[in-house]
């Protein structure tokens, strides 16, 4: 438990909750939706066009959907194109994305693509990122309230 969160791995029906990690399964794409007031997990096997399996792509895009575009998507450190069309759906939702720094990442694939493509809010090590979602979470909190 090295985010001091308890995790599990996100198979098909799993409800996401809050405070808990989901983590997908390896073996497809994590994929979110609606059913009442929770959000539940679904695992697609079929191709997704970054050629990644699992790839963040059909998450993200399921997330910018169920969420009505309230989604924050993180983008770190990892090789290629994958985050990138699920990027630009959480952002066509209204949603928001960061992504982590050249500097600090082993491969600036990832991160890169979204940056690149003008999708990223802020651009920064992890540190500087948890700092910026927590004041987005801390802004968000205040809104709900009202």
């Amino acid at each position: 438990m090295a985010c001091a969160r308890p995790a599990v791995i996100a198979d098909e029906g799993t409800v996401i909750r809050r405070g808990e990690v989901a983590i997908a399964t390896g073996h497809g794409h994590m994929t979110v939706r609606r059913s009442g007031n929770r959000l539940v997990t679904r695992t697609l096997a079929q191709p997704a066009p970054s050629g990644c399996m699992p790839s963040v792509d059909p998450m993200f895009a399921s997330l910018a959907e169920a969420c009505e575009g309230r989604v924050l998507g993180i983008v770190l450190s990892g090789m290629g194109r994958d985050g990138l069309e699920g990027a630009n759906a959480i952002i066509e939702a209204g949603g928001a994305v960061l992504a982590q720094d050249p500097d600090t990442s082993a491969v600036w694939g990832m991160p890169g693509a979204v940056t690149k493509a003008g999708l990223s809010h802020k651009v920064a090590p992890p540190e500087e990122l948890a700092e910026a979602i927590m004041h987005m979470a801390k802004g968000l909190a205040a809104t709900e309230r009202i």
